[in-house]
């Protein structure tokens, strides 16, 4: 039988009759009724029995156990002495009647000595059993230990008053075999091997509502936890998972899964290639923070199909994101990865255990991506090899205005808007399989690399304030797939391309150029125009509709001739801006497809830009727009010659301009501006017509 220290405290044991049992004195065996010993109080071994240490002597005090049944033992006082309790092979047994035992230690005396040790022995549950300290020990083996395992059938709840794994700890270091689920409501908790029984089954609930922080981290060579754990919400403070073990040859694995209904904390001590390592699967909706803590960070390897869909976070260290077979990651499906740049963790792609084995993996999916700092496509291989990531899963808006670099191909999948304003540099393809891709978010930059190809089968959006072109700012070949295309920035997008998306185009804000020589710019769709401009000398195959505002059509630009075609025309609000500068084809134009010039309803304006460096040709008719189709006519039409000698001929149509739904063209006259005594002759011919008028009408 082996000894029971205690150093000066309280222990207090109730008997059925709720009498006290009082240690006096230094060591002696349990069963000793006398001093040292229970000095007639009763030897405590009772279902509800309490066993008190206060009146211990100072020092250190031993006590043999021997299959004894306590429902309270409690460890008062103050003085720094080193306190062991040695529990025997025969153990003691927690009963309480069903009402929950307890083990506490509140001894307010400080140091690294005081502790209470249970060195050996096995600890069998009847009943709950709430461990607690309060007290001020700062020893590295623990303010309360047990080297025995745990056996029988009861909960147990763990609080402490120290969260600091190395100082003032509660520690579990024996195999334990009982069935029943712990809670860690507040401090610092060790394990060393299945030091909280042997089935997934016995949960551990890291945390509780308002309790503060609480830790738990495995200090053995190669600590194994195979229990499922549920990290609490609301706890108020910091709750952390992993291990503080810096041995290199052995990973720390947990096997149990992780439901997060909080945030949680992965730390990892390991050296060399050794980490801590998570196989099973990571759910909820609490957010992952990878180091940040105040311990050592090294590296984390998430291998499981995860479905948590809060924030991953690196603060410090290293994150591996494996598989559980394959060489597809899901580690973080439904995560949005943050690379803040307030952190310093890297995040690599594939896993290496503590003997340096490479498992490689070839794509991962994230559920959103957010932060500033770059992010490698590629994986971990000797030989790097590209990673196909996808982003989107989780469905959330995000933007990440760092750069994705390397070989690696980015899919957008979910039905959500994921952002771009960095300058990435990937070079492997990009496909929109569902959602938004936006480039920038509505300033300078976000672009592609011009050797990523685009397949849009979503929304392709540009967002800048600035000039974007295809063939710079992302690949300049053709944009194919079932997705649109949306122009949203304050910017000019110019595409120069013969592109074959198929799901339309939108232009919502600044202006979309097309350049195009063959082909349509725009793909096959149609084309919404809303408060914004289409401008350029290429082709779009699509009717362009207005929105019933201040839509523009310039054919290429206000002071350049050229040719805009169009596959049709129609809608409400609309601005044609056309350059001007002599006769036939050195004025610009628009050709009109099979979808025609729909304008009934539509105030249709028109300003006319006089280069001025050909004499246009008085009363001659000049085509501002021809085409096919069905041509009807606008509610009204006004236009306005800037920057010429010339006006518009009012005799002409209406106010100069022609609307022939006949022969299909919208076409202009100019008449020279009257000399000024033109003007007053007509005035004055005016002037006696009415008079003449006006004197025919007195006489009749």
């Amino acid at each position: 039988m082996k000894p029971l220290l205690l150093s000066t405290a309280v222990l207090v044991l109730l008997t059925p009759s709720l009498q006290a049992s009082t240690w006096t004195g230094v060591g002696g065996n349990w069963s000793s009724n006398a001093s040292p010993g229970w000095n007639g109080t009763g030897v405590p071994d009772a279902v509800g029995a309490i066993a008190d240490f206060s009146s211990a002597a100072t020092g250190t005090t031993t006590v043999d156990i021997s299959a004894r049944t306590v429902g309270t033992i409690t460890f008062s006082g103050a003085g720094n002495q080193a306190r062991t309790i040695t529990v025997s092979t025969n153990g003691i047994t927690f009963n309480n009647g069903g009402s929950g035992a307890t083990l506490s230690n509140t001894d307010s005396s400080t140091g690294s000595t005081n502790r209470i040790n249970f060195s050996s022995g096995t600890i069998t549950l009847a009943d709950n059993l709430a461990i607690t300290n309060t007290g001020g020990s700062t020893n590295s083996g623990g303010s309360i230990a047990f080297s025995g395992g745990f056996a029988g059938t009861g909960n147990l709840s763990i609080s402490s008053v120290s969260n600091n794994i190395l100082a003032g700890q509660i520690v579990f270091n024996g195999g334990s075999t009982f069935t029943g689920n712990v809670l860690i409501k507040a401090g610092a908790v060790t394990f060393n091997n299945a030091a909280f029984g042997t089935v997934a089954t016995n949960t551990i609930t890291l945390g509780n509502s308002g309790s503060g922080s609480a830790t738990l981290v495995g200090t053995g060579t190669n600590s194994t936890l195979v229990n499922n754990i549920v990290v609490a919400s609301g706890s108020g403070g910091t709750l952390i998972l992993g291990s503080n073990s810096n041995v290199s040859g052995n990973d720390s694995t947990f096997s149990g899964t992780i439901l997060l209904n909080g945030d949680l904390t992965l730390t990892s001590a390991k050296t060399g290639t050794a980490g801590v390592v998570y196989t099973n699967t990571i759910s909820g909706a609490g957010n992952l923070t990878i180091g940040g803590s105040t311990l050592t960070n090294t590296t984390t390897a998430l291998k499981g199909s995860n479905t948590f869909t809060g924030n991953t976070r690196i603060s410090s260290g290293n994150l591996q994101i494996g598989a559980g077979s394959g060489t597809d990651s899901q580690a973080l499906a439904k995560s949005t990865v943050d690379m803040n740049g307030s952190d310093s963790g890297t995040l690599s792609f594939g896993s290496v255990n503590a003997i340096g084995t490479i498992t490689s993996i070839t794509s991962a999916t994230f559920g959103g991506l957010t932060g500033s700092r770059n992010l490698n496509l590629q994986n971990i291989n000797l030989t790097p090899a590209a990673v196909a990531l996808s982003v989107g899963n989780n469905s959330t808006d995000q933007t990440y205005s760092g750069q994705l670099t390397g070989t690696g191909s980015l899919t957008k999948v979910g039905t959500a808007r994921q952002t771009l304003s960095g300058a990435n540099t990937y070079s492997g393809s990009t496909l929109i399989s569902n959602g938004v891709l936006q480039l920038g978010a509505g300033g300078a930059t976000g672009s592609l690399s011009t050797s990523s190809t685009i397949t849009n089968n979503g929304n392709l959006t540009i967002n800048r304030n600035n000039a974007v072109a295809q063939g710079t700012d992302f690949s300049a070949t053709a944009i194919g797939g079932s997705g649109s295309l949306t122009q949203a920035g304050s910017g000019t997008t110019t595409l120069s391309s013969a592109n074959t998306y198929s799901g339309g185009t939108t232009i919502s804000a600044g202006a979309l150029k097309v350049t195009n020589v063959t082909g349509s710019a725009t793909g096959t769709g149609g084309v919404s125009l809303g408060a914004a401009t289409l401008t350029g000398t290429g082709s779009v195959s699509g009717t362009v509709t207005t929105a019933g505002v201040t839509s523009v059509i310039t054919s290429a630009t206000t002071s350049t001739i050229g040719n805009l075609s169009l596959g049709g025309l129609t809608g409400s609000g609309l601005t044609l801006n056309l350059a001007i500068d002599g006769a036939g084809a050195t004025n610009s134009s628009l050709t009109l497809g099979s979808g025609g010039f729909a304008a009934a309803g539509t105030t249709l304006t028109l300003n006319l830009y006089d280069l001025g460096t050909n004499t246009l040709a008085t009363n001659t008719p000049y085509t501002l727009a021809l085409g096919s189709g069905t041509w009807t006519l606008p509610s009204s039409i006004s236009a306005t010659l800037l920057g010429s000698s010339y006006v518009l001929n009012t005799s002409y149509g209406t106010n100069g301009i022609l609307f022939d739904t006949t022969a299909k063209t919208l076409s202009f006259e100019v008449a020279v501006v009257p000399e000024p005594g033109t003007w007053a002759m007509l005035f004055a011919g005016l002037s006696a017509l009415v008079f003449c008028q006006r004197a025919k009408s007195r006489k009749s």
